[in-house]
């Protein structure tokens, strides 16, 4: 009798894991395709039964479906290659060896990885951080955005599932969460922590050359073009719990790493929260069910929402000038009254998302301004009463009211506002550096651009100078142009220089000028005083008669800048 038991249950065993490896399977070859079905995915990797089983059920793909001819490769059949990266934290003695038998792991599963190896160094004693689990955090994905850039991954999986979604939920009720708060862990998103890296960050994709990435990332007029592309993760794992990738792991014969701080239950509020949803002390509202439902309640609800606003959007004329960073909508009244709620700030925040210097913008911050652009009453009175507001960095001022209009539709400036002086103060960036180039005055550097380098949260900047720019100590910077810039520049240009510079201002009027950025080289000469001076306004196209604007093959004498603006939704927006 004990054997019939056994062979039925395992049977039951066999057949809930090939349920779960053919939702798995449908989930990963929908987000191969919707990411471009690059030749690699990443994988992010700890050890734990989770990633194992995510390794595993990668590992185990065999039908990644037939292509069409669209696609590329007619009837034949191609699939990625998996990389898989261990991050080594670094803060416990025997985390390298741990980090090794992972790996090793791992090639029995023929998945290539990579150790990634934490740099504290700039931190002194990480145990004596007080922040130690977030700044781990941080260093962790940008270790791992990197890493993907460097092998121009675009998507990076990790093993989350339905119990940490159950436990985040609860989380977030604790901590008051409300609305879109409450959906948990999302299914896909950009990687976090990342600001700022390039080719990580919502960039990396203008140089791309096959004709979808082109379409990406347009010419605008006067050359500057959009960034596209970055890091993107996914959790295909959401929809399984614990116990199925136990079984998984057990299937195929996958050992895993039990992390016994976990057990700890006082050790943090997350381990705290995991003992109380295995036990039976919570009321069924808070149990593990209940929590998920209301996961997927909010996430369908979330999803409603920015559909609304995608659709509200398509009614909007837009014209977006990437030279002085600001955008010109029209909104038509009579749209706004089927956009509500959530729905009217995610609208709103793709709007201010075209010219605001911050990236991750809170819903909870913009319902107020809300009621300013699409503020209407239930029967479609204006609301209005400011004539100009801030918010998130963002100057959103009235230019126009259509009074002939039969909608009368308002337009709306969105600009960058004016910066304060610790914005000033921390916009300030060096992107290159005589002595950090190593160039000594002895004119034998060969000349090499720098880094990308997003400055303001808009746009993204980098130099490229001749050897024997080092004879004294350079250094050049991007921060705001201020009126002292344009008064010394007067003074010093000659008549067509002038004139030039002046068609240039021209094109961002008044104060929104001092929301552009100004190259400047500083020169400090061993004898005397720092020389400082504005050489580009690289958004106006302006630059002095020493400096060129890339645009082609690199003169061996000549220094030159180039400039991108930050990845913006273009669908629907007319640019300038």
């Amino acid at each position: 009798m004990t054997g019939i038991v056994h062979t039925v249950h395992k049977h039951v065993v066999e057949q809930q894991n090939r349920s779960v490896r053919l939702a798995f399977a449908s989930t990963l070859r929908a987000l191969w395709r919707k990411h471009g079905m690059k030749s690699q995915i990443g994988l992010a990797i700890s050890g734990g039964v989770d990633s194992m089983a995510l390794a595993s059920l990668c590992s185990s793909m065999r039908d990644w479906g037939p292509l069409t001819e669209r696609e590329g490769n007619g009837d034949k059949r191609k699939r990625p290659r998996f990389t898989a990266f261990i991050v080594d934290h670094q803060l416990r003695s025997h985390s390298t060896s741990e980090a090794c038998r992972v790996s090793s792991k791992l090639s029995r599963l023929d998945i290539s990885s990579q150790v990634l190896e934490l740099d504290w160094k700039p931190y002194g004693d990480p145990h004596k951080l007080p922040n130690l689990e977030s700044t781990a955090r941080r260093l962790r994905y940008q270790a791992t955005g990197r890493a993907c850039r460097e092998q121009g991954i675009n998507t990076l999986l990790f093993g989350h599932h339905q119990d940490d979604q159950a436990e985040t939920v609860l989380m977030r009720m604790l901590a008051n969460y409300s609305g879109a708060g409450l959906r948990g862990i999302k299914s896909e998103a950009a990687i976090p922590e990342c600001a700022g890296l390039y080719g990580v960050d919502h960039s990396g994709d203008c140089e791309a050359a096959d004709e979808e990435s082109r379409l990406l990332s347009r010419e605008l007029e006067g050359g500057m073009r959009f960034e596209s592309g970055g890091v993107s993760i996914a959790r295909p794992l959401l929809a399984f719990d614990k116990e199925q990738l136990i079984a998984i792991c057990k299937q195929d014969g996958v050992g895993w790493f039990e992390d016994h701080t976990n057990a700890v239950v006082t050790l943090t509020v997350r381990n705290t929260i995991r003992s109380l949803l295995n036990s039976d002390v919570l009321p069924e509202a808070l149990q593990k069910n209940s929590l998920l439902a209301v996961a997927a309640m909010k996430a369908r609800e979330s999803e409603e929402a920015e559909t609304a606003a995608a659709k509200a959007l398509e009614q909007m004329p837009i014209s977006l000038d990437v030279r002085s960073g600001s955008a010109t909508l029209t909104v038509p009244k009579e749209r706004t009254l089927a956009v509500s709620g959530t729905a009217r700030a995610m609208l709103l925040r793709k709007m201010i998302g075209m010219v605001a210097p911050a990236g991750n913008l809170s819903l909870q911050d913009l319902y107020a301004a809300t009621e300013y652009v699409l503020g209407l009453d239930e029967n479609g009175a204006d609301t209005n009463v400011s004539t100009i507001v801030q918010v998130a960095g963002v100057s959103i001022a009235r230019v126009l009211d259509d009074a002939d209009s039969d909608f009368g539709n308002c337009v709306f400036q969105f600009s960058r506002s004016m910066p304060t002086q610790k914005e000033k103060t921390i916009s300030q960036i060096a992107l290159w550096s005589s002595h950090q180039s190593g160039q000594s005055g002895d004119g034998h550097d060969l000349k090499q651009w720098t880094h990308w380098q997003l400055w303001d949260g808009r746009y993204w900047l980098r130099v490229c100078l001749p050897k024997g720019t080092g004879t004294w100590n350079v250094q050049i910077i991007v921060r705001f142009l201020v009126k002292d810039d344009i008064r010394k520049l007067r003074r010093s240009l000659d008549k067509e220089e002038a004139e030039r510079l002046q068609q240039a201002l021209d094109l961002a009027k008044g104060s929104l000028r001092f929301t552009c950025p100004a190259l400047v080289m500083i020169e400090r000469p061993d004898d005397g005083d720092a020389i400082e001076r504005v050489v580009a306004l690289p958004s106006l196209g302006w630059s002095c008669k020493s400096w060129d604007r890339h645009q082609g093959p690199d003169l061996p004498n000549r220094r030159s800048w180039d400039i991108r603006y930050k990845h913006v939704e273009l669908e629907h927006t007319v640019s300038a």
